[in-house]
């Protein structure tokens, strides 16, 4: 029985995401220290020119967009956290 593989991204016209150190599983971006660190991968790896500057550029972008979403739930969770307590008094 033949193996499995995974589909090809050849093109596809989706870019090859950046190499990580744990390349095969998915990055945590849930807190903004996260996804810094992802932005510092792209960097490094656009300066390397492991990926090329556009795609860089694309996936610094995107992660910048997560960043506002991660800030905006963090707030909303702060806003909560102080209405309960404003509730208490």
């Amino acid at each position: 029985m033949p193996k499995k593989t995974a589909p090809c991204r050849a093109g596809s016209g989706l870019p090859k995401p950046p190499p990580s150190r744990d390349s095969g599983r998915a990055v945590r971006l849930k807190t903004l220290d996260d996804v810094r660190r992802e932005m510092a991968r792209c960097y490094t790896a656009a300066r390397k020119k492991t990926i090329s500057v556009e795609d860089g550029k694309g996936f610094i972008y995107m992660l910048s967009q997560i960043s506002v979403v991660v800030k905006e739930q963090r707030l909303a969770e702060l806003e909560g956290r102080l209405g309960a307590i404003e509730g208490r008094s």
